[in-house]
């Protein structure tokens, strides 16, 4: 209160709304500095965290060098496709008889959910899935293999032939991939 110039309730108010979303919770206790109970010491959550600075693509661009002087070229690559189908994995199957714009609608939430800020669109070619956001492009301009890790994702999760439209590296301002589902699949708009 003293450090920011609030009133003491003011700034209960607003300890409160953090600590409804989530973003801090008490973490102990100080002495009373009189007469009267103990003040609460908060801190920041887990969940808070990401509304910080991080430096997670200067740690993965470090690892991926020093991958790179370890590994031949073909083992990287190997690593990555390793890492697209251990992230498909956690992606949602389609449930039988589940409408294809329901399922693809549904991918598009997980994967923005993951920071790709995704949306499908149905074109006169079939389906494009539309990545907004790319969130490993820091790192995907010094190490071009990290795309591969999307497209392999995205090759395991969906049915049929993938074919990237445009792609961040090459220069696009997003990633689209055209998906051309099976025959069958098709049918079962």
């Amino acid at each position: 209160a003293e450090a920011l110039g609030l009133s003491r309730s003011a700034t209960r108010h607003h300890l409160r709304v953090l600590e409804r979303s989530g973003l801090v919770a008490p973490q102990g206790t100080t002495p009373p500095s009189g007469v009267g109970r103990p003040g609460l010491l908060y801190g920041l959550t887990a969940r808070a965290l990401h509304f910080f600075p991080q430096g997670y693509d200067r740690l993965v661009d470090g690892l991926l060098r020093e991958i790179k002087a370890l590994l031949a070229p073909g083992q990287v690559t190997r690593l990555c496709e390793r890492i697209g189908k251990e992230m498909a994995a956690e992606a949602p199957r389609r449930r039988p008889g589940q409408p294809i714009p329901e399922y693809l609608s549904e991918l598009a939430d997980f994967l923005s959910q993951r920071g790709y800020l995704a949306q499908v669109v149905e074109t006169a070619e079939g389906w494009h899935l539309e990545l907004g956001n790319c969130p490993y492009a820091r790192v995907a301009q010094a190490h071009e293999e990290i795309c591969m890790l999307d497209q392999v994702m995205l090759r395991e999760i969906l049915p049929g032939e993938i074919a990237p439209v445009h792609l961040w590296v090459e220069g696009a301002r997003t990633c689209a991939f055209a998906v051309r589902l099976p025959a069958e699949e098709a049918q079962a708009k």
